[in-house]
């Protein structure tokens, strides 16, 4: 499970990457398009989710070690979760809409580049999933841990 939350974290991080270029060049393009704005502000909040829960993922990363700790762990952020789920569900329905409208492109059919973008919505696509079912595992592994402190404390006042 540790490579697989690293490779979240790459895929995550590889796809902010993309997007800011990508929101780069639209910005340039602003004066000439009034509706680049509105693909900036979109493209924004996929840029901030995203950060959010990259960050969500590194501290989400401890819960991962093969060492059974019995210290208590401090919580994560509620904020960090929810922006997570949203990164991975707007990144899910990004790949979603974007593969579709590749579809409704003429001359794509045959492009090496149109070949290309899909692959990359496809793995975005498998990232969404990947990574709402990663969020659920945590959220299972951090519930478990947290029984197993109270337990553990429990027992020690007992002993006393």
């Amino acid at each position: 499970m540790r490579a697989f939350k690293i490779t979240l974290i790459i895929v995550l991080a590889l796809f902010i990457l993309f997007i800011v270029m990508g929101m780069i060049g639209i910005y340039q393009q602003i004066e000439y398009n009034p509706e680049a704005l509105y693909v900036i502000i979109f493209i924004s909040i996929g840029v901030i989710l995203g950060l959010a829960a990259m960050l969500y993922h590194i501290k989400t990363f401890r819960y991962y070690r093969k060492s059974k700790s019995r210290k208590k762990v401090k919580k994560v952020s509620i904020f960090l979760w929810i922006a997570a789920v949203a990164s991975s569900v707007y990144i899910l329905l990004f790949s979603i809409f974007a593969f579709i409208g590749t579809f409704m492109e003429p001359n794509s059919v045959r492009n090496a580049e149109a070949f290309l973008t899909k692959l990359i919505l496809i793995i975005l696509f498998f990232y969404g999933v990947g990574s709402l079912v990663e969020i659920s595992i945590v959220k299972k592994r951090m519930k478990k841990q947290r029984e197993e402190v109270t337990l553990h404390d429990e027992i020690s006042e007992i002993g006393s």
